[in-house]
């Protein structure tokens, strides 16, 4: 419990648990996908590489909001301008990857090229959990390695630039090991 203290070379990064949750979930569905790539399922990939851009969303407006404010956004209790949201059907309806991003984007918290490289992820995520029901819906390995090669970026950028951490050596076991350095999966 409280806050972790990050050191890096000119600056500390105070990572509270929710944030330290959504890092490690970040990590964990990242290492799925770079695993489901590793044996091929493809669909299995998207899905994953968009769990993990979403934890990165949810981890920045926890820091950019605080805890409480952070936490009632990915709730969907009130906007990113603290203004309350109406219950649809009884509950509040948490924001969607695509409206998480919107908000990151007009708040200006990430730049338009990297916000592209989430929609990358996103809409291969997206073609991943749906039905097709066009030709340009269907996962095809292209799709895949575009969202691997996105993904990767944005996690380099979530720790080098967000986290101001060292980018982690990801570990699933000791005999098996993703790095981020490196364009192997």
């Amino acid at each position: 419990m409280g806050d972790y203290f990050v050191l890096s070379a000119d600056n500390l990064f105070v990572m509270t648990d929710k944030i330290q949750e959504k890092v490690n979930n970040t990590v964990r569905f990242a290492l799925q996908a770079f695993q489901h790539y590793k044996n091929e399922i493809l669909e299995d990939t998207l899905t994953n590489g968009r769990k993990s851009c979403e934890a990165i969303c949810r981890a920045i407006f926890l820091d950019k909001m605080g805890d409480i404010n952070g936490e009632k956004l990915i709730l969907g209790e009130i906007d990113e301008n603290l203004v309350a949201k109406q219950r649809r059907r009884g509950q509040f309806e948490p924001p969607s990857l695509a409206n998480l991003l919107s908000m990151i984007d007009r708040k200006g918290h990430i730049t338009k090229p990297l916000y592209f490289r989430f929609q990358d992820v996103r809409f291969g995520g997206n073609n991943a959990s749906h039905d097709p029901i066009m030709e340009n819906s269907h996962v095809t390995l292209d799709s895949v390695q575009l969202c691997i090669a996105q993904l990767k970026v944005i996690l380099k950028w979530f720790w080098r630039d967000f986290l101001r951490q060292p980018l982690p050596l990801l570990r699933k076991s000791t005999q098996q090991r993703v790095g981020l350095e490196t364009n192997s999966c």
